[in-house]
């Protein structure tokens, strides 16, 4: 966002619900066991050592990306779905 100019007073917060990827992202310790990982995993856990990103665990069935994703039930899917903001499904 710096070289856009724009200003964010807080990091953005990135939900994740897994455990490990949280702890590769936040913990250097890691870092001699994951060199042979992808490039993005180590841009990440630069960006939240430096402060610019915060890693947070969420719990599977709160996370809202799945809708986005994966193929869920009714219950789950219209949860999310008004968690969007996107109005009523189509689907109820």
């Amino acid at each position: 966002m710096c070289d856009l100019h724009a200003f964010i007073p807080s990091p953005p917060l990135i939900h994740c619900d897994n455990m490990s990827s949280i702890a590769l992202g936040s913990n250097a310790v890691f870092h001699s066991k994951i060199k042979s990982l992808e490039t993005d995993y180590h841009f990440v856990r630069e960006r939240v050592q430096k402060g610019g990103l915060e890693l947070r665990y969420i719990p599977t069935k709160e996370q809202t990306a799945d809708i986005m994703t994966k193929g869920l039930h009714g219950p789950q899917f219209n949860s999310h779905f008004g968690k969007l903001r996107l109005g009523k499904p189509s689907c109820v």
